[in-house]
């Protein structure tokens, strides 16, 4: 069985690897360091930097599902492949969605490499004051909260758990080529049962 492209798996390992460097910068931010030290803003910028690279590369990943050529999926009961399909998407929903939510509840400009500053959405907060929204309450906040909270310490831990024990139920359980196809390359099965490269 033929594995994914090799872009489609650099970009699967290379998301995965910058969603754990992103997790690590915020941690490391909040345990070790303090506000108005120097060290906790250059952690604050390596994780919005990071977060602008999830977002880059989820709309990639996002895009190269429809683009490039896929192996052909293993047998699945129907509740498995409804399953599949929806941590997917959602996956794939969070990776953009998580990114956008924290720029839209900042209330600063947001440092690329430190160096370019990308603006603010100030129109939220501009937005808010005319629907007279409090400072706890409007769209600002919300996307804030739901970025620092409920998305990034239930939701999105929640969906990379449930991706990862997919992944390792398919191995072990169903013993199939699904996380070898996106881990290494495989050939083609011949009618013989040996592999063609």
């Amino acid at each position: 069985m033929p594995s994914y492209h090799l872009l489609a798996r650099l970009l699967h390992w290379i998301i995965a690897t910058v969603v754990l460097a992103t997790y690590i910068s915020a941690y490391y931010r909040v345990t070790f360091t303090l506000q108005g030290e120097a060290a906790n803003w250059y952690w604050l910028v390596a994780h919005m930097n990071l977060g602008v690279a999830v977002f880059v590369l989820g709309i990639a990943a996002f895009a190269l599902r429809f683009i490039l050529p896929r192996p052909r999926p293993v047998r699945l009961r129907l509740w498995e492949r409804l399953g599949s399909l929806a941590v997917h998407y959602l996956l794939y929903g969070f990776l953009i969605l998580m990114p956008l939510a924290a720029y839209l509840g900042i209330d600063f400009d947001i440092p690329l490499l430190n160096q370019v500053y990308f603006p603010r959405a100030s129109h939220l907060g501009e937005f808010d004051a005319w629907l007279g929204a409090s400072d706890n309450l409007g769209l600002t906040r919300w996307f804030y909260y739901f970025h620092v909270e409920s998305g990034s310490e239930l939701l999105l831990p929640l969906l990379l758990a449930g991706h990862v024990a997919a992944a390792l139920y398919h191995h072990f359980a169903l013993a199939d080529d699904t996380l070898r196809q996106m881990w290494s390359e495989l050939g083609e099965q011949t009618p013989t049962g040996s592999m063609k490269p």
